[in-house]
C-alpha cells in the first residue's frame, strides 16, 4: 500500500468511540478520543502526531492525506512488508518493458521489477518514502527513476509505458477520485499496455483499513478505453502485530486485477 494522491484517500480510518459515563466537556471528549486512538495503535508515529496536533493522524480520516500518510511513514506502515506482494511476484513475467509503479512507497516492487531488467519509474507524493526507495535502489545497485508527484497528475509525465503496477493505491480513492485516477493512468499507456492492481476486496470482513472494492466497481472504473482481462482472488500481506491492521489469516482478502488499454 502506498501514498500517492492528495485527495480521496481513506486508509485505516478511526474506529468510532463508544460514549461512556457522564457527559464530558468538548475538551475532555477530544482528549479521550486521542487517548483511545493511541491505545488502539500505540505506534511512535501516532504518539508524535497526536502530541503535535491533538489527534492521532493515522486513525483520523478527516486529517489531510499528506499528514496522515506522513504519520504512517514516521513509524512503519502496515503495508510496507519489505518485499513485493506475492501476487506481483506471480505475475512478474507478464509485467514487461517500461513500467510505472503508482504509489511506490519505499520502492520494494519497483526495485524488484528493475532487478528483472524492466525500465521502471516509481511515483509517490511523499518525500520520506521516496528517500528510502532511492537509498534501497542504490544499495542494491539497480536504477529506478523515482518521482514525487500526485497520482492524479501522472498524465502529465512526458513518457509512455508498457505496463503500470498499483499495489494498494486504487482502493484509497473515493468514486470521483478513482475515475480521475484511471483516466490519468490511461494517458500514460500505449494501446495494448496493461495495468496490474492489487486492491482490498469486499470479500475481506470488517471495516478497518482501506475501503473494500467490489468486482463491479472495478469493471465500472475501466469502462472507457479498457478491457478488464481478469479479476483474481489474492491476498494483501501486512506487517504482523500492528493494531488497527488486523485482517484475515495470511493476509487481507484482495483482488488482483489485469486491465488492458484498448485506446
Amino acid at each position: 500500500m502506498a501514498a500517492a494522491t492528495l485527495q480521496g484517500t481513506g486508509n485505516f480510518p478511526a474506529r468510532p468511540l463508544q460514549p461512556q459515563g457522564q457527559k464530558r466537556s468538548a475538551r475532555d471528549a477530544a482528549a479521550g478520543g486521542v487517548l483511545a486512538s493511541l491505545r488502539r495503535c500505540a505506534g511512535a508515529a501516532c504518539v508524535a502526531f497526536a502530541a503535535r496536533n491533538d489527534r492521532c493522524m493515522t486513525h483520523d480520516p478527516t486529517a489531510p492525506p499528506q499528514e496522515r500518510f506522513s504519520a504512517y511513514y514516521a513509524d512503519r506502515p502496515p503495508w510496507d512488508i519489505g518485499r513485493p506482494q506475492p501476487a506481483f511476484v506471480a505475475a512478474g513475467d507478464r509485467i514487461r518493458g517500461r513500467v510505472i509503479d503508482l504509489g511506490c512507497g519505499t520502492g520494494d516492487l519497483a526495485i524488484w521489477l528493475a532487478g528483472l531488467g524492466r525500465t521502471v519509474t516509481g511515483v509517490d507524493f511523499l518525500a520520506a518514502p521516496l528517500a528510502q526507495a532511492r537509498a534501497k535502489a542504490a544499495a542494491r545497485g539497480v536504477a529506478v527513476n523515482f518521482l514525487q508527484m500526485d497520482a492524479l497528475a501522472v498524465g502529465s509525465i512526458p513518457e509512455r509505458f508498457d505496463a503500470a503496477v498499483d499495489c494498494g493505491l486504487f482502493h484509497t480513492f473515493d468514486d470521483a477520485g478513482r475515475a480521475a485516477y484511471v483516466a490519468a493512468v490511461g494517458q500514460l499507456l500505449e494501446p495494448g499496455a496493461r495495468m496490474f492492481i492489487l486492491c482490498m476486496a469486499d470479500r475481506e470482513p470488517g471495516t478497518q483499513g482501506p475501503r473494500r472494492v467490489s468486482t463491479g466497481e472495478i469493471r465500472a472504473a475501466f469502462q472507457d478505453g479498457w478491457e478488464v482481462e481478469s479479476i483474481e482472488p489474492a491476498v494483501f500481506e501486512v506487517v504482523p502485530g500492528i493494531p488497527g491492521a488486523e485482517f484475515s489469516p495470511g493476509g487481507a482478502r484482495s483482488w488482483f486485477v489485469t486491465a488492458r488499454r484498448t485506446a
